[in-house]
């Protein structure tokens, strides 16, 4: 049997691979070496302090914002999206006694929203070694 004809019986999904030739060049690190890391030069890097209540504030307005201010992406576009979709489905059943639901889910959402962004502030403060 060949080799070609063996590496075919193994299946499509096994191959035989060759290492590759070193290279013609040596391999020796650059002379100023690898970048320092951000501020390691210049002693500890300066934060910002995240405010709660401006983060309560814009939640308040727009539910989730305050959230993705702190930078809680994520969570802050799922509380903006159940915010509207709750609102949708308030608007879409209003005529249908079933419609009165989601006006409590909808406040409720705006409730946590206004919540978390606060709470994530006051968070992201305490990871960062802030004190407010």
């Amino acid at each position: 049997m060949t080799e070609h004809e063996h590496t075919a019986s193994r299946g499509a999904w096994e191959h035989t691979y060759e290492s590759s030739p070193a290279p013609a060049y040596p391999l020796t690190p650059r002379p100023d070496g690898p970048p320092a890391p951000l501020g390691a030069a210049d002693g500890p890097v300066r934060v910002e302090a995240k405010n709660p209540v401006i983060s309560l504030v814009a939640s308040f307005f727009v539910p989730g914002l305050g959230s993705f201010l702190n930078g809680d992406t994520e969570r802050g576009i799922v509380i903006f999206a159940a915010y509207v979709a709750s609102w949708i489905g308030y608007a879409l059943l209003v005529w249908v006694l079933v419609g009165f639901l989601f006006l409590p889910v909808a406040l409720g959402i705006w409730g946590y929203g206004m919540y978390h962004a606060y709470r994530g502030a006051e968070a992201w403060n305490a990871r960062h070694g802030v004190l407010v």
